[in-house]
């Protein structure tokens, strides 16, 4: 099995090739709105470092939300043009999804959080499975406010970009920062592939989960 793997959901922006949940090679960076512009610099360099051909893929992985609606039109756009180029399916992963499944919690629940802007977080709950996590609920965007509260009941947190808004609750939860990465995506999608594998491609759009999603 041999994917490619992108990551714009944040302000991470990476591509990833992995064979057999093995790394081969991947060019990351965070950025501040560069994603349009860097990304097909990495995956030029990406493939002149290993010489790789797009028609040997079993699929594109790709980061479709919730996250930056600017990058998740960036990367979605991207992948969808090379899955297009040579007729290999596009795998759709939940950006909260690829976050937990790097958390490495030996618990049976997690409850992972995603900054979004100002005071606003994505936020879902997952329990794990013997082939991966999978989602409680749906994932939401809500108010910080609105969250808080409830997270003094939750035992285990998953979050990136978060940590200023837990400092100031003092949990007792064990709280793991992850950061958004194109080798997440490549191996949540690894452990999904059954699941998720997204042949006609065409009409994909990012999941947004939020008031202005378009429909």
């Amino acid at each position: 099995m041999k994917l490619l793997a992108i990551e714009t959901s944040s302000d991470v922006c990476g591509i990833a090739l992995l064979e057999e949940d093995q790394v081969v090679a991947y060019r990351e960076e965070i950025l501040n709105r560069e994603h349009a512009e860097k990304l097909p610099k990495f995956y030029k360099k990406l493939m002149d470092e290993v010489e790789f051909n797009l028609i040997e893929l079993n699929g594109i992985a790709i980061s479709i939300g919730p996250g930056s609606f600017t990058g998740l039109r960036i990367g979605l756009s991207f992948a969808k043009g090379l899955a297009f180029s040579v007729n290999v399916p596009l795998l759709p992963i939940s950006t909260l999804l690829a976050i937990t499944e790097s958390c490495k919690l030996e618990v049976d629940e997690v409850s992972t959080i995603l900054h979004s802007h100002k005071d606003i977080v994505y936020y879902q709950k997952f329990s794990k499975k013997k082939d991966g996590w999978e989602g409680i609920d749906n994932p939401v965007s809500i108010a910080w406010e609105k969250l808080s509260p409830k997270l003094y009941n939750h035992k285990n947190i998953v979050h990136y970009r978060c940590g200023y808004l837990l400092d100031v609750l003092e949990l007792e939860s064990n709280i793991v920062e992850i950061i958004p990465s194109s080798v997440s995506i490549g191996k949540a999608a690894l452990t999904h592939f059954e699941n998720i594998v997204n042949p006609d491609f065409y009409n994909l759009e990012p999941e947004y989960i939020t008031s202005f999603k378009i429909g």
